[in-house]
């Protein structure tokens, strides 16, 4: 099977059978196959079957993330205190996940920082940023909020640091 990584709201595990790894309390990292319409994800007894470990079938389902997809319009500004950056893909729904692609957090990390603040409201917005203004960190959660509110495939209105994320790393 080629999986692709996918997020979604870690509370389907037990509602859907899918498997998934904790990527957040909010959110989870799955697996799916393209079929004919969208796709499926794994359930947590097809991933007993397929005899491998969590922590390859995450680091090949990214790699075929980063091989069959397009890549992103990658953006990076500068705000009146900081940096933000933010990517998004027209073509497919992998816009949020692709932030566990090597080679996006080495150009986020060296544009705007090791610790940066990140949001994912839903599956096909991501925005990171770092900035030194309570007032800008006020405005990325508020339109942080707006974003999950208005999104069909909503994950979570929380910040998160970069530094807290320690989904199966070596």
């Amino acid at each position: 099977m080629e999986y692709l990584s996918q997020f979604f709201p870690s509370n389907w595990i037990k509602e859907h059978n899918i498997y998934g790894i904790e990527f957040t309390k909010e959110i989870s990292i799955g697996f799916i196959e393209r079929i004919q319409g969208g796709y499926s994800y794994l359930s947590i007894d097809e991933f007993q079957e397929l005899q491998i470990t969590p922590i390859k079938l995450l680091e090949t389902s990214i790699e075929r993330l980063k091989n069959s997809l397009e890549n992103c319009d990658l953006k990076i500004y500068k705000t009146e205190t900081g940096k933000i950056c933010f990517w998004g893909s027209e073509n497919d729904n992998f816009s949020a996940v692709r932030i566990l692609i090597p080679e996006y957090q080495k150009i986020i990390k060296e544009n705007i920082g090791e610790n940066f603040n990140f949001s994912i409201p839903s599956r096909d917005i991501i925005t990171c940023w770092k900035t030194t203004s309570e007032k800008e960190d006020n405005k990325f959660k508020r339109e942080t909020e707006e974003d999950f509110n208005d999104e069909e495939y909503n994950l979570s209105k929380k910040i998160y640091t970069w530094t807290n994320i320690t989904y199966c790393k070596k």
